[in-house]
């Protein structure tokens, strides 16, 4: 417990104090938390982007093969008929 207490008073000196050393470490944790809080924004908005991507293109018509394969039908009974 001793060489716990003295690394932390050393680094408390090099801060300028303990209050110092306190607000260092807060201001650490509020650079986390907001590359954490940003991150998590990022990946919600991609997930917006990419699922609606993904939903138009699942909504995209099938007929376009449909329609061509019936119109050569009717074709064809033109020509013989």
């Amino acid at each position: 417990m001793a060489w716990v207490y003295a690394e932390l008073a050393k680094e408390a000196a090099k801060r300028g104090g303990p209050v110092a050393l306190r607000y260092f470490y807060r201001s650490q944790g509020i650079v986390i938390g907001s590359v954490l809080t940003g991150g998590a924004i990022a990946g919600t908005v991609a997930y917006d982007k990419w699922s609606k991507r993904r939903s138009a293109v699942a909504v995209e018509p099938v007929g376009e093969s449909t329609t061509e394969s019936a119109a050569g039908a009717d074709a064809q009974e033109t020509r013989h008929g």
